[in-house]
């Protein structure tokens, strides 16, 4: 591979890196966004139905949305820069 190709993988590298965090944060704050306000739709609920199947369904939604956060803001594209290092060398 020729330093002219090089180079212009290189910038992909660099423009792949930060595309993909800056739209992992974006959408992990939309995520938290919503998260933030299904909790509290569920603390204003009376106790009764907390505690019941739509309080355990909300609760659960709850979690499933802090596990997509959590998996947004680590997101990280390793593999795809790694192949493209990889194709440098």
């Amino acid at each position: 591979m020729n330093n002219q190709r090089r180079k212009r993988l290189r910038q992909i590298a660099v423009d792949i890196e930060n595309e993909f965090q800056a739209l992992a944060q974006k959408f992990a704050e939309q995520i938290e966004e919503i998260r933030d306000e299904e909790e509290e739709a569920f603390e204003n609920l009376p106790e009764s139905l907390q505690m019941g199947e739509r309080g355990d369904a909300m609760q659960q939604a709850i979690d499933f949305l802090g596990d997509a956060e959590s998996e947004l803001e680590s997101f990280d594209p390793v593999d795809v820069l790694d192949a493209i290092n990889s194709a440098i060398e």
